[in-house]
């Protein structure tokens, strides 16, 4: 509800935004990588300021793009960083400070040379208030002259941040239902030796939060739901870290 107010209150409003910036990498040239090209969307925030994960936590509101008009994409997809949790009045929150770059893959569609095309670009931004930002981006790069292998890129420092999914490094052993909005994971660890576990659910369907972790032989970790379990149709994911191997990993009901 916080989260919700701020939002629809601020973005009635025009602020001038002094607090980030915004500018699509790279500049001239997209990135092939693997069967898919890349570019990136980075943020610079002034000194407090913060803006958010896929699920933000208990306030605020993830990143949202929208092509303009029909584009020459098939797919597109945000790929987004391991994000940290913030404290800020007793509000928890999960997303980034200082810089961001979101890796953006896409494909385009057969026989497809080039993109232009105008992207709109809604994000939130948050310190003591929060400012939601319209940005709109001409995407123009020519799909028959790309980089390729371009590991220097800086998008590289983000995209190696970005869990790979079901890489199998965390193995599922148990999923039990305790309630019918709270469930139980178990789970096996990558290395039984680490102590110190960060975990960040999200869902299409409804808003997750972490109600413990205990540690033994195995994790095990407790998720409240805002909607009942018998209501999730689509899976939900769990990025988890325990500061050296991370994982998203895909969870079925």
């Amino acid at each position: 509800l916080f989260s919700c107010f701020l939002f629809s209150d601020l973005a009635s409003q025009t602020f001038e935004n002094k607090y980030s910036s915004l500018e699509i990498i790279p500049k001239s040239k997209i990135i092939k990588n693997d069967d898919s090209f890349i570019f990136g969307i980075k943020i610079n925030l002034e000194d407090g300021w913060k803006t958010y994960w896929k699920n933000p936590g208990e306030a605020g509101a993830g990143m949202s793009l929208k092509w303009n008009k029909t584009s020459n994409i098939s797919e597109m997809e945000v790929l987004y960083p391991f994000p940290k949790k913030y404290f800020d009045h007793q509000v928890e929150t999960i997303g980034y400070e200082k810089e961001i770059i979101f890796p953006i893959k896409i494909k385009p569609k057969e026989n497809v040379s080039s993109i232009n095309t105008e992207l709109i670009i809604e994000y939130l931004i948050c310190k003591e208030i929060c400012i939601p930002i319209t940005e709109k981006k001409i995407i123009r790069f020519s799909f028959n002259d790309f980089l390729l292998n371009a590991s220097e890129n800086e998008i590289f420092e983000y995209l190696n941040k970005v869990p790979n999914r079901d890489s199998g490094l965390f193995k599922i052993k148990k999923i039990v239902s305790i309630a019918e909005n709270k469930i139980k994971l178990s789970l096996e660890p990558a290395d039984p030796q680490k102590e110190d576990y960060e975990v960040y659910p999200f869902s299409d369907d409804t808003m997750l939060s972490v109600s413990s972790i205990n540690l033994g032989n195995e994790i095990n970790i407790v998720l409240n739901l805002d909607e009942k379990l018998s209501n999730i149709k689509y899976p939900f994911f769990l990025s988890i870290s325990d500061g050296e191997n991370m994982e998203e990993i895909t969870i079925y009901l």
